[in-house]
């Protein structure tokens, strides 16, 4: 679908008003009078703000079935975003509109939405108490554990903040977990890498995407920094069961999208995942990665990654977190962080400036060391 000029709301307001009204109020025949009149409207993001979606959307934020269906012949498409990523599922889910949400559901659209969207349609249907809508899309295949990428909540997790108890409960029966749930790190794998990092960092999320690589499990974990509004830590765990023993680590935006449908996607918003398990595969295979590596853009071992702009090589890091509580250990295990390096015009800098680099980086703000969103 192409956007429209974005004067071109301004100049028909009251007619773009006037049909926005004939789709809440269910009216098909004025909705297709005005689009057989106007099929330009059809394209034009609602009250000209591309933030606010298409028809469709609010097609399916009212549960109007049969203009939803006349939409799509029309030619929108059930997974068109609006400017946060949200689907049209997603508005029917949050209204609870059980009806819209399997029609959505049995032509083509995804039942967790865009893998950059802010909330699932599990999630909106939670805030609400929805049961019978979050029931449906759990049917096909929702992710149960993919989090609200503002707020670091787990569809269960949703369902308790809005006092829905008995939906938090079936989703837990389903297999869905809170996103902070409570762990015991002597139990553990890595338990003193997982509590060096609590005691340091911040709380470590429940969701846990695995590659096998080399022959072992290569887990990555988030760690919220502080309170979590600001920035995340996203790191391995299993490399370091092998000599020497390291683990790798990115900082992220605190709503960088780490979802399962994002991380092996090809946006730009799978690199950081990506780049761990490549760099975690060429640690198992035998290279040794200290301070002053680097993964660079134009090394084919990496070169293949959704790389962000302006970035030419990812630097590992000796990071120093700031103080603890009495009792946090590292052990044996480096932790190294892999941050992000424009070259210069003359290209990669000197061994000796690329040391002072790192060298300065060590004590950086999370801001300075994060990935830019």
């Amino acid at each position: 679908m192409t956007t429209a000029p974005s004067t071109f709301y301004d100049d028909n307001a009251p007619a773009l008003a006037a049909l926005y009204t004939h789709v809440e109020e269910a009216d098909l025949k004025a909705v297709r009078a005005a689009l057989e009149a106007h099929p330009q409207w059809l394209a034009v993001p609602l009250f000209g703000l591309a933030s606010q979606g298409t028809l469709l959307h609010l097609a399916a934020r009212h549960g109007c079935l049969e203009i939803v269906d006349y939409l799509v012949k029309k030619g929108l498409d059930t997974g068109v975003l609006d400017g946060s990523h949200g689907t049209p599922l997603v508005d029917a889910a949050g209204a609870g509109h059980l009806a819209t949400v399997r029609w959505l559901l049995d032509n083509g659209a995804a039942v967790d939405g865009d893998c950059r969207g802010i909330l699932t349609p599990l999630i909106a249907a939670a805030v609400g108490g929805h049961s019978e809508v979050a029931e449906l899309l759990v049917q096909h295949g929702a992710d149960l554990d993919r989090l609200h990428l503002r707020f670091n909540q787990t569809a269960r997790d949703t369902a308790l903040v809005w006092g829905h108890a008995a939906l938090a409960e079936w989703l837990a029966e389903q297999g869905g977990h809170c996103a902070q749930e409570q762990m015991d790190y002597t139990r553990v794998r890595g338990s003193g890498i997982f509590e060096h990092i609590f005691e340091r960092v911040g709380f470590v999320l429940t969701p846990c995407p695995s590659q096998r690589l080399c022959g072992q499990d290569i887990d990555l974990r988030t760690a919220l920094v502080g309170n979590g509004r600001a920035h995340k830590l996203l790191f391995t765990l299993g490399v370091h069961l092998s000599q020497p023993r390291i683990e790798l680590m990115v900082a992220l935006p605190y709503d960088w999208p780490l979802n399962q449908a994002a991380i092996t996607s090809d946006l730009p918003c799978a690199f950081p995942a990506q780049l761990l398990w490549r760099a975690a595969q060429v640690r198992l295979e035998g290279e040794a990665i200290h301070e002053g590596w680097l993964a660079e853009r134009e090394d084919e071992r990496f070169h293949d990654l959704p790389w962000p702009e302006g970035v030419d090589a990812m630097v590992a890091v000796d990071y120093r977190f700031p103080p603890a509580t009495e009792g946090a250990t590292e052990g044996e295990v480096t932790l190294l962080l892999l941050v992000p390096m424009g070259y210069p015009r003359a290209g990669r800098p000197t061994p000796e400036k690329l040391a002072d680099w790192a060298g300065k980086k060590r004590t950086a703000s999370w801001k300075t060391v994060a990935i830019k969103a």
